[in-house]
């Protein structure tokens, strides 16, 4: 379900669904599934249904003891929160997060609330040097993770604002470490 959900396809929905209610399955193994359904539901653009989704693994994860599952379920609900336009409780979500998981050493999951807080500073609040600051931390988090693709991410993210900010210098040191 998740390998679905990480190429935004259709059938991820109906598989974390029946996960999700399977009344068989461990309370940690449906609570996972809850969460994984609020972006599920974002990229099907069923906002509503993703929010209730969110808020009803914020409840689930209460009764775990899992580190990575509490990190996971903020951070997915932090991505929903954006989504629905709610930045400051994005950013209160997206935050707890990021607390255990750099506690717990899950540089995946720190890259991913950094980068919900990035869309934050950038999108919502215009603030540039707070979003550089922010692609910064990303970089780092997945260079310990080992995921290119969120460093490729946070690169070229920066590449785009110093060229707003039209730093030649800046624009030039991105550009030599993409290439």
């Amino acid at each position: 379900g998740t390998h679905l959900l990480r190429f935004q396809r259709s059938e991820a929905i109906d598989l974390l669904e029946h996960l999700a209610a399977d009344e068989a399955a461990s309370l940690d193994l449906r609570c996972y599934a809850r969460s994984a359904l609020g972006p599920a539901y974002v990229f099907a653009r069923r906002y509503d249904e993703a929010r209730a989704s969110a808020d009803a693994a914020l409840l689930l994860v209460e009764a775990s003891d899992s580190g990575h599952l509490r990190t996971r379920v903020f951070h997915q609900a932090a991505y929903v929160a954006l989504y629905r336009n709610d930045g400051k409780h994005a950013r209160t979500l997206a935050a707890q997060s990021l607390e255990i998981a750099q506690r717990e050493g899950f540089f995946d999951i720190s890259a991913g609330a950094l980068t919900v807080l990035y869309n934050i500073a950038s999108d919502l609040e215009d603030d540039p040097l707070e979003s550089l600051k922010l692609l910064d931390a990303v970089a780092d988090c997945a260079a310990k993770s080992g995921s290119l693709t969120n460093h490729l991410l946070a690169l070229v993210a920066k590449l785009e604002i110093e060229v707003e900010r039209g730093d030649e210098d800046a624009i030039a040191e991105l550009d030599e470490k993409l290439r």
